[in-house]
């Protein structure tokens, strides 16, 4: 099935250029590497297992010498616990880099090795201190202007690369049109189709500036859907005119400004291949994302352990991936199982060597390219500029959906209490800010005037409370269309500049500039913001 889809999308400003580096400059160098190498390292160029950075569990020594891996995707939570986060990551970077250079020296491979993060920021943060650390996707979406996006990520994109990763699967294309979506929720930057592509090529420019592959996921789209891929397989059902329509063009302008990766859902894509996960369907993963949208980058599953790929052995799994048309096997639960696999079906000829060292080629030439970057210092990391950048991005992002706009929304005394009992850093903060800038705040319910609740991330309508004068929504703003408060803002996330903005707002020191990137049942978008129409 071979579709063709050409989209009109604004472009944005001059100073917003598309990379000029392209992976297809790189191909004959890689070819020829290619087509030299052993079965074992050609298999290993597709294989990218995960490397816990925080507690050492695998020895990432016998990954690139055992399995000749490509890349490896660093996974865990680094925080301020391991002292200054990014010298400790940019250590490690460092050593892994040098390990895999010493290992490859034999296949005349004169690269780093892919080195990537899930570093969405909002809910999906590996790196929580140390860089400058930039509002949700969806907070994102909610000012409305991609020239900041795209400001934005190319901090993050020099951070990311200072601390030495060169690919982050961060990139979320996805609207958001379902709103009991339970997994992608503010990962998205909106339900506006428009919108989401022009701040997924916002992204795409300012990240890959520093030489860091963005990765556009979850192909062909996961937003309007009602169940979680990492447990089970979700079903798109719409139909392929509602695909091109809503779905497809924000990968589509991804993929036009110059994004070198796209990550394969877990997917049941009902109007292309009924029944069959989009990561190993050749329909969707070969033909429509390389053929259909002229892909030429790297195509990287999701995670080969979640619960959709879990059909077949991992062995197996492997196998139908790459013949799908994937390059890259992200986070494989069982190396080894994979790298036999794919030796046995090289070895039998149902895996052609044409095919597996055509798709090592494009992970090669994408090591070569990003390895053709100078990488920034530590001190070009978290500078006081980015800080101050991405606190302005929060106060942008802060949005009023019922009730005042330039006066406060509380008096004194007032108690703070988060959802569920959650949220503990959240309140603290809220109640420290509140005392500092003279409020009485009060451990007793009972004892106060106003209340101020906070609701997050995965939290529905049993952790409303219905007393509360103010409700803040952490995440989607959509539990603000159940709640009763007379007051309802919207953060769409819980970092500590979140918090601090949402203070500002509700007492008035700060008037309201957010826009709610989707639409909440019986609120407008903004009571502060006019003619929001206009944007959608």
């Amino acid at each position: 099935m071979i579709i063709h889809f050409i989209f009109s999308l604004g472009m944005i400003a001059e100073c917003t250029k598309s990379p000029s580096n392209k992976i297809e400059d790189y191909m004959s160098e890689a070819r020829i590497v290619a087509a030299n190498m052993t079965d074992i390292d050609l298999v290993g160029q597709l294989l990218m297992p995960h490397f816990s950075m925080v507690d050492g569990t695998t020895n990432y020594i016998e990954l690139f010498q055992k399995y000749r891996v490509g890349g490896l995707l660093l996974d865990g939570s680094v925080t301020n616990s391991v002292g200054n986060p990014a010298r400790y990551v940019r250590t490690l970077t460092d050593k892994i880099k040098q390990a895999a250079r010493q290992l490859q020296k034999e296949t005349g491979l004169n690269a780093d090795p892919l080195l990537g993060i899930d570093q969405e920021f909002g809910v999906v943060t590996r790196v929580r201190a140390g860089i400058a650390i930039l509002p949700s996707a969806m907070a994102l979406g909610a000012i409305h202007e991609p020239m900041l996006v795209e400001r934005g990520w190319l901090y993050a994109g020099e951070d990311l690369a200072g601390l030495g990763f060169n690919m982050d699967f961060g990139t979320d294309a996805d609207v958001l049109s379902n709103e009991k979506n339970p997994v992608i929720v503010s990962r998205s930057f909106g339900d506006s189709v428009k919108a989401v592509a022009d701040n997924v090529m916002a992204s795409v420019r300012g990240l890959q500036k520093f030489g860091v592959a963005a990765v556009l996921k979850h192909f062909p789209g996961h937003g309007n859907t009602s169940s979680d891929s990492h447990s089970s397989l979700p079903v798109l059902s719409q139909s392929l005119e509602e695909l091109k329509n809503t779905d497809l063009p924000p990968f589509q302008a991804g993929i036009r400004a110059g994004a070198w990766g796209v990550m394969n859902g877990h997917l049941d894509v009902r109007a292309i291949d009924p029944g069959m996960p989009a990561t190993f369907s050749s329909k969707i993963s070969g033909d429509l994302l390389h053929s259909g949208m002229s892909f030429q980058g790297v195509a990287v599953t999701d995670a080969m352990g979640m619960a959709p790929a879990q059909k077949w052995d991992f062995g197996e799994a492997a196998v139908r991936a790459v013949l799908a048309g994937n390059d890259i096997l992200l986070k494989t639960p069982d190396v080894a199982k994979a790298q036999a696999g794919l030796l046995e079906a090289l070895r039998s000829g149902r895996l052609p060597r044409k095919v597996l060292e055509d798709r090592a080629t494009k992970v090669i030439s994408l090591r070569l390219l990003l390895s053709s970057f100078p990488q920034p210092g530590l001190e070009k990391v978290n500078t006081n500029e980015k800080q101050q950048f991405v606190r302005s991005l929060q106060r942008m992002a802060v949005t009023v959906l019922k009730g005042l706009c330039d006066k406060a929304m509380i008096t004194s005394p007032v108690f703070v209490s988060g959802g569920l009992g959650n949220y503990a850093d959240q309140t603290s903060r809220m109640k420290a800010n509140l005392a500092a800038l003279g409020y009485i705040v009060t451990e007793k319910r009972e004892e106060a005037l106003s209340h101020i609740h906070l609701v997050g991330y995965s939290q529905g309508e049993d952790a409303l409370d219905d007393r509360a004068t103010v409700t803040v929504a952490m995440d989607t703003p959509f539990i603000l269309g159940k709640a009763k408060s007379p007051y309802r803002v919207a953060t769409y996330n819980s970092w500590p500049d979140a918090i601090d903005a949402a203070t500002d707002v509700i007492t008035g020191r700060r008037n309201a500039k957010g826009i709610s990137p989707v639409k909440v049942e019986g609120l407008p978008r903004s009571a502060c913001v006019k003619k929001t129409h206009l944007l959608f």
